[in-house]
């Protein structure tokens, strides 16, 4: 049986390369949204990364491995990392949800959105808040939960 995900991590290794530690796996990410947004004709780009992410069991229930399928009755797990992962684009993202620029990068977002939710950005973001009225650039932060399998990236030395 053909594996669609599998040849389609093939084509993105290809395009973006193996990371092999985190931070090259966080370059690779930033890589894939700038080519998003080159490929659909915005000059946008990523200016800002960070990430809050721990080791451990992942579940399958809303996501799954490039060999496995998401189960929301019977979810299984895999080890990978899950935390926070908070995105600073550098004009308004005009690509509807912030959250479609990752996806096929083969790390998955869940619940947050437009917003610095306690990131690095919050002083920014308040700043911005408070002077609404004044013409000052809004930032264009996002936040997510996030999380991606080990599996995913087996040429990475966690």
């Amino acid at each position: 049986m053909r594996n669609h995900r599998a040849e389609q991590k093939q084509y993105f290794d290809q395009l973006f390369g193996k990371p092999a530690t985190l931070d090259e796996l966080a370059q690779t990410v930033i890589r894939a949204v700038d080519h998003r947004f080159a490929k659909q004709g915005y000059r946008n780009r990523v200016v800002g990364f960070a990430w809050d992410m721990r080791y451990g069991d992942i579940s399958t229930s809303h996501c799954a491995t490039i060999c496995d399928e998401s189960n929301f009755t019977n979810p299984t797990t895999h080890p990978g990392w899950s935390g926070r992962l908070w995105i600073r684009y550098a004009e308004p993202n005009q690509l509807s949800f912030g959250s479609d620029l990752l996806d096929g990068a083969f790390t998955y977002t869940g619940t947050g959105g437009f917003g610095s939710y306690n990131g690095p950005w919050e002083f920014v973001s308040m700043v911005q808040y408070l002077n609404h009225n004044c013409d000052f650039p809004q930032p264009q932060i996002n936040s997510w939960d996030y999380r991606f399998f080990a599996s995913d990236w087996p040429s990475a030395v966690w």
